[in-house]
């Protein structure tokens, strides 16, 4: 397990979780709107045998500080890049969907300063963001969360549409993490102009150098955040980038539950040991 500790980033007190020092440093950012401790424990509690495992709750989750009005993409990357500047190396970064554009944005801006990247389906382009978020899926999920917020939405209701109509300890968790986020946090994400304000994932991707992995979810179940298109413009202006299929995974690549597909695994795992010094 994490230990629970804190960081101020000078304008907000961030959550997040750390790890024993079992080799160099390694940062995950999970999915939104999510938090660490109820987010891939099982690829977490693996990645912690050989890496120094920190996970972040971003500004507003968990019991991170709020921020009303400020949740655009590039507050979690200044934020990001302030705890990451208290590190004694450059980590590797692993994001998944959301926590992905982040270690994107990070990636751009720190250069040399980040190992490596692991992106778990994740949109690498704004208008490949405004799409995942413009669905019917996502808009719903998002007024499910804030309805919730309002009181309009019960614990009960929201457990079971998320445990497919029956009531899970999944999904009662995931009802436990939603009550501690900010409502306005709900609103910023659907607020895609200012979410997305002074970023442009494309032109971030093509200044990334480091060595990356990009994981695509296949187009079963929730689907997936980046599509084809966005996977071939990565491997153009990219120069070292290895592409993976996550064949039979939707969006969520198996990875929030307490196990992670094998062959997802050995191909994280594989490419985090080229990482290694």
């Amino acid at each position: 397990m994490l230990s629970e500790k804190f960081f101020d980033t000078g304008e907000v007190e961030i959550e997040y979780g750390e790890g024993p020092d079992n080799g160099p440093p390694l940062v995950f950012l999970v999915g939104a709107p999510n938090r660490y401790q109820s987010y891939c424990l099982g690829l977490i509690q693996t990645l912690s045998q050989r890496w120094h495992v920190y996970a972040i709750n971003y500004r507003g989750t968990g019991k991170s500080g709020k921020v009303p009005g400020k949740y655009r993409l590039m507050d979690f990357t200044n934020d990001t890049i302030k705890f990451i500047e208290h590190l004694d190396e450059p980590p590797v970064l692993v994001g998944h969907s959301f926590g992905g554009m982040i270690s994107i944005a990070v990636a751009s801006r720190m250069g040399e300063k980040i190992r490596g990247l692991v992106l778990g389906d994740t949109p690498i382009s704004n208008k490949g963001l405004v799409d995942w978020i413009g669905s019917d899926m996502f808009q719903g999920f998002l007024g499910m969360l804030i309805g919730f917020k309002d009181n309009k939405v019960s614990s009960i209701d929201i457990a079971t549409t998320l445990g497919n109509g029956a009531i899970t300890p999944h999904s009662l968790e995931k009802v436990k993490t939603y009550g501690y986020h900010d409502k306005d946090l709900y609103e910023g994400l659907l607020d895609t102009d200012r979410l997305l304000e002074e970023i442009d994932l494309k032109e971030d991707i093509a200044r990334i150098k480091c060595p990356t992995l990009l994981i695509q979810a296949d187009k079963v179940g929730m689907g997936q955040a980046i599509s084809d298109s966005e996977v071939e413009y990565a491997k153009s202006v990219m120069p070292n980038v290895v592409h993976v299929l996550a064949e039979g995974l939707s969006h969520g690549l198996g990875i929030e539950i307490s196990e992670t597909a094998p062959v997802l695994l050995t191909s994280i795992m594989q490419f985090l040991e080229y990482l290694r010094p």
